[in-house]
Formats: C-alpha cells, structure tokens, sequence
C-alpha cells in the first residue's frame, strides 16, 4: 500500500526513524527558519523533473488544481492517512499467518487450510509481505494468480521468480530455491 506515502515513525534495517514535522506545510516551515535565519538544506531531487515525485510536484498537482479549481493536497493527505491506517490494520491481521510459517533447508512453506476461508484483503496483504521478506518480486497478477490459486485449492502449480519456485498444492504453498531442483 504505497499511497500511504512517508510514515511518521517508520522502522529501516531495525533503526526506529521519526519524523515530527511530516504534518507541517512547508510554507510554515519556511516562515520558521526565516524568522531565525537559518539556511535551509534543499535537496536538488525534489526539483529535478526525471523523477515522479518532483513532476506530481511541479507539474500534475498544479495542473490537477488548475482544471477542478481547488487544491487537492487534502484530499491527498487524507487518502495517505487512510492508506497508513488500512496497513497497519492488515499487518495485524497478517501475523496469525506469519505464525503459521515453516522453514526448512529448501525454502519457507505454509499450511492455509486451517485459515480458510480469506478473507480476499488479508491473504493478499501477506502474500504481497511473504513476497517481499522472500525477494520474489511478483507482479500484481502473479500475486491475484496466486490468491486465486489458493482459493481454487488447485493442485501441483508452480510459479517461477528469478531464483526462487513457489509451489501451490491444496492452499499449501512453498518458496523454493531454484537450485534445489
């Protein structure tokens, strides 16, 4: 869920980061430091149009103001704030499905059966997390194929990712290192 843009307390490679003045306009932030000032570091990337976010920025956010006649950075705050809230949410519903995960020498492997039925958001929140923690970099429709795989209980399906094989058999499903075939 990447609408949920910058969190304001994130965790990277186990260092906890906070970022206090995420719900600070910049205007605000630029009053501040000129009243006292100080110089403020700008990072050259944000005007830099071979990037998306500096031409959302730049260009769309304004063009997109331009033709409706209002500003849309509310309405995008807001989706950002609801998209944050809708993971944590599933990341909490997703750890009885962490719990429920096996490690071996070939690779990771689950038994869905006894969390049957999905609830269709749920499965699909830890197959996109299983995914990531695993490096298998699926495709929106490799993870639907996936998910449609486990609720058809279909048997004896494999889906293949660079060095990795992820195997379906009857909502059990196990990541595999090439190798080991």
């Amino acid at each position: 869920l990447s609408l949920g843009g910058i969190c304001s307390v994130a965790t990277r490679e186990g260092m906890t980061v906070w970022r206090p003045l995420l719900k600070i306009s910049k205007q605000a932030l630029m009053t501040w430091v000129e009243k006292r000032g100080l110089r403020p570091l700008t990072d050259p990337t944000n005007a830099d149009p071979r990037y998306l976010r500096s031409r959302m920025r730049i260009e769309i956010f304004p063009e997109l103001a331009k033709r409706f006649g209002k500003e849309i950075g509310g309405n995008l705050v807001r989706l950002g704030q609801a998209a944050q809230e809708l993971k944590e949410y599933l990341n909490n519903k997703t750890v009885r499905y962490f719990q429920q995960l096996q490690q071996n020498e070939e690779g990771v492997w689950i038994d869905l059966n006894p969390l049957y039925p999905f609830e269709k958001i749920e499965l699909k929140a830890f197959l996109k997390k299983l995914s990531d923690q695993e490096d298998l970099s699926l495709s929106h429709d490799a993870l639907e194929t996936l998910y449609e795989l486990l609720e058809s209980r279909a048997s004896k399906r494999k889906l293949v990712s660079r060095e990795k094989v992820v195997e379906v058999h009857n909502r059990i499903i196990a990541i595999k290192i090439r190798s080991s075939y």
